[in-house]
């Protein structure tokens, strides 16, 4: 089986006959491991001892694997064609009856529609099937607004082969004997402001699904459905009808029952305007139960515990942009409102804190231990949740950031939980209850891997150290040794992004020539849009900014071979511009106009490229931009002076990101070649330059190429100094395919191996400069990935 990749997204296919080619070189990968760096959306417990499974927005679904403390991807072999929106997760169960039957709902229906489906595996998560929900409104989508509401799947506590799934836009649906029935008696629901995946409104619908445990043979299960806009409704004939509950809450979040005494707790709020609370349900009555509101003091139990310490709450009013928050000094000013609830089997609630405050809040959940028939109110107590053992870059971001989920280990009912769970934005807490009662923290995100990766470079300068710099979406940038397992070291600019830090790299370069090596990035500033570039000769562990460049933000950076001093910034919607002192001044380049060549952070066409052949004579060097619409230009020398070069390429061809998808690539090994794919234009293919991109021939081994790269020759080829490598098809039906070139593109060697998850999109192209058959590849939610070529 060879690797190949769908409409930029991994698969496995068979070779098939094309343009000459050889046999498929088997590829070993790896991931490029960070520990973290994605919304762990939820989590959730099967039987006691057992399952544990957490979903997040856009990396796929991962189980706990006890033993080596470590998680596995479910998802990396879906193989149902869904491409990216296969990883998109909005909601993950496991059957407390039999720890293999797993349920997951995947999608990314924007606005517009999309794929998407709810789908099962009887192995543990090694195989799945989709079963066929037909309905079209359900608008499942694992990134959209509210992401944390849930579950939305509930497995029946007496039939395995029974399952409840509340969609975001078409109510309740229920999967009894092979098919699916929509449950009239349950309404769509409303949704809320977004400007989210082509959105104004986006629905959230039904956001949980609970039921009571059955405690004999004949004892028939409660359901409880949350529906947004519209309160809570209950089922008591086995979920075949459902009335509103009087006096619910209006727009609940997630919730639980208790095996104690069968009530129901949800996070909720009573209206738009009012704060989130836990609300409690028990024999027909509604019980505001809110940990911390108005002046309600709550005790911090931090970890290491010192003396319990009192915090003033005051709830957000209506014209807050988070109306009902409840803001804490806990220690510093804080923005909490709830987020997820769990009752272990002995009846102790928990409930995460969830802040939109990014910059001062500790993580926090509140306990209450039960008591029969009591009420938790004021019996609250707080732990902070600072995990022991996070990865170095974590432990500088505020821990409560955007909590999503809490859970207790799963225990039977009577019993309390010895451990819970809590997952963040940026990973997955655990924390153990000591004999002294204390709840201690560590850090349990290893395995999860989920950032979306703008670009990637492997910095390399010698065989026994090989480095990967990889740009990243919100969290800015790491540099990873690849000898280590966990070796992410952040660009420290990401513990500047309360001054407005870069928090998306989107482009980098790094000198030829020279000692120490220079690296380079450029990048987009969320929180104030303003000059994130900069230079580093330590290999990212310090940096120095760019001198501010009006209208400069984002885009590709290039840096000449033979100065590593002089290089050319392609921003977005900017003109490019030159330096040749590292950034500290800067030249708007003249002769083309670049304005509309890179659109925003999520364009990663490659676009900008430098000679990287080194001859010791700076006047040979050359820098390129390109694209299908203006064709490509060359400057010489200084960077700032751009002519009309690329006879023989597409240009003249109206159209972008993403539908086109275009990148260049200089030879290191033979001065003055370059490489240029497109895929998705009018004119799609590979064109190669051996004359400094005068003029270009076409390799017609390659349908479309939408990532190329040179690297050094690979063991065991001869007459040549470099291999050519290129993401694309071979045939217009193909699936695109990761493929080696040993002689400029004439013929060509499918490069095959599991490791890479299926149906991924790539989204840059690297090979190491130093050690022949490495390649890098960044994925657009799993984070990046090495392979060495056998």
């Amino acid at each position: 089986m060879s690797m190949s990749v769908w409409a930029g997204a991994v698969t496995t296919a068979p070779g098939r006959a094309g343009a000459a080619t050889s046999a498929p070189r088997a590829v070993a990968w790896a991931s490029v491991g960070i520990g973290g760096g994605g919304y762990v959306t939820g989590l959730a417990t099967g039987a006691p001892g057992g399952t544990v499974v957490a979903r997040t927005d856009i990396g796929g679904a991962y189980r706990w694997d006890a033993p080596t403390r470590r998680w596995r991807p479910l998802l990396d072999r879906l193989g149902l064609g869904l491409g990216d929106a296969g990883y998109s997760v909005e909601s993950l169960v496991a059957d407390r009856r039999n720890a293999a039957n797993l349920w997951a709902a995947v999608g990314r229906v924007r606005a517009g529609g999309g794929p998407s489906a709810v789908v099962r595996s009887t192995d543990g998560g090694a195989t799945w099937r989709d079963t066929r929900l037909p309905s079209t409104r359900a608008a499942i989508n694992g990134n959209l607004d509210l992401r944390w509401t849930g579950e939305r799947l509930l497995v029946d506590p007496r039939d395995s082969e029974r399952v409840f799934f509340g969609t975001r836009g078409d109510g309740l649906w229920v999967y009894e004997r092979g098919a699916w029935t929509r449950r009239a008696s349950v309404p769509a629901g409303g949704g809320v402001p977004s400007r989210r995946e082509g959105y104004s409104t986006a629905p959230v619908g039904v956001s949980f699904v609970t039921s009571t445990r059955p405690t004999g043979t004949a004892s028939v299960p409660v359901f409880y459905v949350g529906v947004w806009e519209q309160g809570v409704y209950r089922s008591t004939d086995g979920g075949v009808t459902f009335t509103r509950l009087a006096g619910s809450p209006l727009d609940p979040v997630q919730g639980a029952v208790s095996p104690a005494d069968a009530s129901l707790r949800v996070t909720a709020r009573a209206a738009s305007d009012q704060p989130y609370s836990v609300y409690r349900y028990d024999r027909g009555t509604w019980a505001d139960e809110r940990p911390c509101g108005g002046a309600c003091p709550i005790t911090v139990q931090p970890n290491p515990p010192p003396p319990g310490q009192p915090v003033a709450c005051t709830t957000a009013p209506a014209t807050d942009p988070y109306p009902g928050r409840v803001a804490c000094s806990a220690p510093g000013p804080s923005a909490y409102s709830l987020s997820g609830i769990d009752v272990d089997g002995a009846g102790n609630v928990v409930v995460a804190a969830r802040t939109e405050d990014r910059d001062h809040a500790p993580g926090a959940v509140w306990l209450c231990p039960y008591a029969a028939g009591r009420s938790c109110a004021g019996r609250w107590t707080g732990i902070v949740a600072e995990a022991a053992g996070e990865p170095g870059w974590l432990r500088t971001i505020p821990s409560g950031w955007a909590t999503a989920t809490v859970r207790f280990a799963a225990t039977s009912p009577g019993s309390a939980a010895p451990s819970l769970w809590l997952t963040t934005w940026f990973d997955v807490k655990r924390a153990t209850r000591g004999t002294d009662g204390v709840w201690r923290w560590t850090d349990a995100t290893a395995g999860i891997e989920e950032t979306v990766v703008h670009t990637v470079l492997a910095t390399t300068t010698s065989a026994s150290d090989p480095l990967v710099a990889s740009g990243v979406a919100d969290v800015d940038g790491f540099t990873s040794r690849l000898s280590q397992p966990v070796s992410g070291t952040p660009f420290p600019e990401w513990g500047d992004v309360r001054q407005g830090g870069s928090q998306e790299t989107t482009g980098l370069a790094a000198s030829a020539t020279g000692a120490p090596r220079i690296l380079y990035r450029v990048g987009v500033g969320q929180k104030i849009h303003t000059n994130p570039g900069g230079w580093s000769a330590d290999n990212g562990l310090t940096w120095t900014a760019f001198a501010a460049s009006a209208g400069a933000v984002g885009g590709r950076v290039a840096v000449a071979p033979d100065d590593r001093n002089r290089l050319v910034w392609l921003p977005e919607l900017s003109q490019v511009r030159a330096s040749s002192d590292r950034g500290a001044s800067w030249a708007l380049g003249s002769g083309v106009d670049t304005t509309n060549v890179v659109l925003h952070s999520y364009d990663r066409n490659g676009s900008l490229a430098a000679t990287t052949a080194s001859n010791g004579n700076p006047g040979d060097d050359d820098f390129y931009v390109y694209s299908p619409k203006m064709g490509l230009w060359r400057a010489a020398a200084t960077g700032s002076s751009f002519t009309r070069a690329g006879a023989g390429l597409p240009a003249g061809i109206a159209g972008g990101w993403p539908g086109q998808r275009w990148d260049m690539a200089t030879d290191p090994g033979r001065s003055g070649t370059l490489a240029v794919g497109t895929c998705g234009t009018a004119s799609s293919g590979l064109w190669v330059s051996t004359d400094r991109g005068t003029t270009f021939a076409s390799r017609p081994g390659l349908a479309c190429a939408q990532l190329v790269a040179f690297g050094p020759a690979l063991p065991g080829t001869s007459g040549t100094t470099s291999t050519l490598y290129a993401v694309g098809r071979r045939l217009g039906t193909d699936p695109i395919g990761l493929y080696a070139s040993g002689d400029l593109g004439v013929t060509w060697t499918a490069l095959s191996g599991d490791g890479l998850p299926q149906e991924r999109a790539i989204q840059s192209l690297t090979a190491d400069p130093v050690v022949p058959g490495r390649i890098a590849v960044a994925t657009n939610g799993r984070g990046a990935f090495t392979g060495q070529i056998g």
